[in-house]
């Protein structure tokens, strides 16, 4: 990650397994290398409130998903 200029990293929906172990731990992690490199971190396919309020206590702040709206396309 440092020779590569990442500045953002997006977390897949797969993640939002909150009864796997595995899941819950990688987006435990992602969150805090975030923090610690500097770059922000995005939870994809965030469905519900309850979803959200999970991420917000691991510390995610930015979320998409239908939450939020229909996914949309620009057409130019």
């Amino acid at each position: 990650l440092q020779k590569l200029n990442v500045q953002k990293i997006k977390v897949d929906k797969s993640f939002l397994n909150f009864k796997d172990k595995r899941s819950l731990s990688i987006l435990d992690y992602v969150v805090k290398l975030s923090k610690d490199i500097g770059i922000s971190a995005m939870v994809e396919g965030v469905e519900t409130p309850q979803q959200q309020d999970v991420l917000m206590n691991f510390g995610y702040q930015k979320f998409q998903g239908y939450l939020y709206g229909k996914p949309a396309m620009l057409v130019a």
